[in-house]
């Protein structure tokens, strides 16, 4: 079974799913490092070159071409589940796990690596706390369609092994 993992950009998809793939010995996957590979240049360039509706339509084809009918993790992009019907596609092909994080806890590991983000990568820690509320004030609802919420608290490990204990009875 595919376990799509959602939520704010900062939350640690990418980093908890490695650790959740490797408990449960499947593959895991990044949507994002597979759009940089497949594009030849980094998220920021995309935007910057051909805009945010390339950058959406790209993650719905990355997708789509990922064969869900096996085991594997995979973390999206904090946007993803918003556009071209994508949470209703991980809802029936998988299970999808929202990843939620206090909006500090978010901004802190944003401001951190903001220079990768191409929303934020110009925004002072204020700035980025800003944003990141008017962003999840439209994501959240979206992301609460999940078939499961599981509250970060960013003890990556003891967290990652909880979560592959939890998801084990779905692969």
């Amino acid at each position: 079974m595919t376990i799509y993992l959602i939520g704010s950009m900062g939350v640690g998809k990418s980093s908890l799913g490695r650790l959740v793939a490797k408990y449960l010995e499947i593959p895991f996957v990044d949507t994002d490092d597979e759009i940089v590979a497949t594009q030849c240049m980094s998220i920021n360039s995309i935007f910057e070159t051909r805009g945010e509706a390339y950058f959406r339509d790209l993650e719905t084809q990355t997708l789509k071409e990922i064969d869900s009918t096996k085991s594997i993790v995979i973390a999206t992009g904090g946007g993803l589940p918003l556009f071209n019907n994508n949470m209703d596609h991980m809802l029936k092909s998988g299970v999808v796990v929202y990843l939620e994080m206090d909006i500090q806890s978010i901004a802190e590991q944003v401001y951190k690596g903001r220079l990768r983000r191409p929303a934020m990568k110009s925004l002072n820690m204020s700035q980025i706390k800003d944003k990141l509320s008017d962003m999840l004030a439209q994501r959240i609802p979206i992301y609460e369609r999940a078939h499961l919420i599981f509250k970060r608290k960013y003890d990556r490990s003891q967290e990652a092994l909880e979560l592959s204990t939890y998801l084990r009875m779905f692969v």
